[in-house]
């Protein structure tokens, strides 16, 4: 996992936001992971936005089909679409911004470690200061108790895998279902009207009219 620790970020940043997530709170929740992960690979830390913004802000909310994400929602009422239109150029331009992503952080990466780059070493020091200021954040919060910092403990057992994909697995498929319950007639326009494919299909499916229908 340590060698695969950008691609682990990134894979799991696309997973929360195509699973519905809002950019901003996928945030929260991979940063930490994404700061464990960069520690035990010894990877600058100043990676980590990136790899960050390459899961959240660029192929999963702009270009891959029946992404929920607002870019993707608003041109629909002008165009006529659904949020799986022209899933072919979709999955193309999805690939492309993944591919280069993932090849500037390797470089990125490659050119930190030959510079004898790594996560740092002064952990004691930034972990006590951390907590300091979360105290202090916690003082001066009106919905949080100060007294309850040290009553804080994680749940006795992890949750399946299943289950903590299920909220955005039911996304997926709902968003996937709607739309097709819109193109009524997706079905007749996807089977070839012969044994033989027709000459057109592949431009036809790529231009996403028949998900617009």
């Amino acid at each position: 996992m340590a060698a695969r620790a950008v691609l682990a970020v990134v894979l799991a940043d696309a997973i929360v936001t195509y699973g519905g997530v809002s950019l901003f709170v996928a945030i929260f929740v991979i940063v930490p992971m994404a700061q464990g992960l960069f520690k035990a690979a010894d990877i600058p830390p100043r990676l980590m936005p990136a790899a960050v913004a390459l899961g959240t802000m660029t192929f999963t909310m702009s270009a891959l089909p029946g992404t929920p994400a607002l870019q993707n929602a608003i041109p629909m009422p002008f165009f006529g679409t659904t949020p799986f239109a022209a899933p072919v150029l979709g999955i193309i331009a999805a690939t492309i911004m993944l591919a280069f992503g993932l090849w500037w952080l390797g470089r990125a990466e490659s050119a930190a470690r030959s510079r004898g780059e790594g996560y740092g070493r002064a952990e004691g020091a930034a972990g006590s200061m951390q907590q300091a200021k979360e105290r202090e954040r916690a003082v001066i919060a009106s919905e949080f108790d100060p007294a309850e910092i040290e009553h804080g403990a994680h749940a006795g057992t992890d949750p399946t895998v299943f289950a903590a994909l299920l909220p955005l697995i039911v996304v997926i498929l709902v968003n996937l279902a709607m739309s097709l319950f819109r193109c009524r007639g997706w079905i007749r326009r996807f089977l070839p009207r012969s044994a033989g494919v027709r000459p057109r299909f592949l431009l036809w499916a790529a231009s996403g009219r028949w998900w617009s229908r």
